[in-house]
C-alpha cells in the first residue's frame, strides 16, 4: 500500500513518475482540495476510492475548522513574463511581485482588525526570501513574517514559529510556508 498526501498534486510530472513506477495493491490519496484547475481527475488516479469526504462548508458548520477567509492571488505578468510556480527565484521575489503581493494584502485588509495570514509558496527558498523582504518592508507596512516549512529540523521549531505568530502585535502578520505538514 502507498499513501500519498497532497494528492491533488498527482497530475504533476513528478507524481506521475512515482505513480507509474510503483505498482502497489492499493494506493490511497489524501487531499483537502482534489479538484484541479487544469481538469486532471484526481479521483480517477485512485480508482474513485473515497475513504472519507467532507466539503469545506460542512467542515466549518461541524466546527472542524476555524473560520477563515481565503484569497487566491492570480499569477502576475511582468514584462511579458508570467510569474508563477515555475519562474526562477529572482522573479518570484522581485520588487514588482512583492509590491503586487502587498497590494493584494492591502486590498483584502479589514481596517481596525488585527489580521493574520498564511501564504503558501512553491519553494522553501522563496519562502525564506519573501520572509526577509516582508520583515524589511514591515517597518513601512506594519507587517511581520515568519517562515515555517516541512524541512524544519523539529516540530518544536514549527510550534515556536506558530506561537510567535499568535502573539505578534503588528496589525498584519504573515507566515510564509512551503509544504508545512
Amino acid at each position: 500500500m502507498i499513501i500519498i498526501d497532497e494528492a491533488h498534486r498527482v497530475g504533476g510530472a513528478t507524481y506521475q513518475k512515482l505513480m507509474s513506477y510503483f505498482k502497489p495493491s492499493f494506493m490511497l490519496g489524501m487531499s483537502a482540495t482534489p479538484e484541479r484547475m487544469d481538469g486532471y481527475n484526481v479521483f480517477e488516479a485512485f480508482n474513485y476510492h473515497v475513504a472519507y469526504e467532507i466539503r469545506l462548508h460542512d467542515a466549518l458548520k461541524e466546527n472542524m475548522l476555524v473560520p477563515f477567509h481565503y484569497y487566491g492571488i492570480k499569477d502576475l505578468m511582468i514584462n511579458g513574463q508570467l510569474i508563477d510556480d515555475h519562474t526562477e527565484l529572482k522573479s518570484l521575489v522581485s520588487e514588482d511581485r512583492v509590491n503586487h503581493l502587498i497590494r493584494q494584502i492591502n486590498l483584502h485588509e479589514v481596517r481596525d482588525i488585527k489580521r493574520k495570514g498564511l501564504i503558501f509558496v512553491s519553494r522553501i527558498n522563496e519562502a525564506i526570501e519573501l520572509n526577509r523582504i516582508f520583515n524589511e518592508m514591515g517597518r513601512i507596512y506594519n507587517l511581520k513574517s515568519e517562515v515555517v516549512s516541512g524541512s524544519d529540523d523539529t516540530e518544536k521549531k514549527r510550534k515556536t514559529s506558530f506561537s510567535k505568530f499568535k502573539v505578534i502585535k503588528a496589525e498584519r502578520s504573515t507566515i510564509t510556508s512551503r509544504w508545512m505538514f
